[in-house]
């Protein structure tokens, strides 16, 4: 029948959406996400109008895997962001949308938050051990809280980054260039220093460019 093709076609698209919208995260996915809402209004439209039962279910968990690449993909709106990433189950009812991880894997909830908030460029993780030490602070607050969802742990994220300190070192940058007195160091041919060194007791600041080519010495 036409309304079986349409169904299996919506389903397709729907579930493409939600992968394309898993990967790019809200942000870059609107296209997706709008074709993801219009795929799940026609088929809520075909239930409605005598079609078959249209029933989610949590995805069965496969047998033989450990899930060790359990990971919380980005879901701020539905939070239904759990995943596995080497056999493709999705805890919980509906699929993704796991209370139960949310407690029992906070930390790993907090480090997957913290990894693409680092990707994005919204904060600035150095190396593997401070991200741990982020994540498994950010779990204790959240769990002391009863906060699960994953919009308040990206909260307690940001205020760790943005203390008084950082506002106050932009705030005074953003000020000074509005005020025509701009902060910031320069090196001598005047372009934005990127390269502050101490050498002798004396502090020089230089683009890279000139950093690079005062640093190279010839050898007699």
């Amino acid at each position: 029948m036409i309304i079986d093709k349409v169904r299996a076609y919506c389903e397709a698209r729907d579930a493409l959406a939600q992968r394309q919208r898993a990967q790019l995260g809200d942000a870059g996915a609107q296209d997706h996400i709008t074709e993801s809402m219009v795929c799940q209004t026609i088929l809520a439209i075909i239930d409605r109008t005598g079609g078959r039962p249209r029933v989610v279910k949590p995805t069965k968990e496969p047998v033989g895997c450990a899930h060790a690449g359990l990971y919380w993909y980005p879901a701020p709106a539905d939070e239904r962001g759990w995943r596995c990433v080497d056999c493709d189950w999705r805890p919980g009812e509906p699929p993704g949308f796991s209370p139960q991880h949310d407690r029992s894997h906070l930390q790993l909830k907090a480090w997957c938050i913290l990894h693409d908030m680092h990707e994005s460029g919204i904060v600035f993780v150095s190396n593997s051990s401070e991200g741990d030490s982020i994540a498994a602070s950010t779990a204790d607050m959240a769990r002391a809280s009863r906060r699960y969802d994953s919009a308040s742990i990206a909260r307690i994220i940001l205020e760790r980054y943005a203390n008084a300190e950082h506002v106050q070192y932009w705030r005074s940058i953003g000020d000074g260039i509005v005020a025509g007195r701009d902060p910031r160091e320069r090196c001598h041919c005047g372009a934005l220093a990127t390269v502050f060194t101490l050498g002798g007791g004396t502090r020089s600041a230089t683009c890279s460019e000139h950093w690079e080519l005062d640093d190279i010495k010839e050898t007699p």
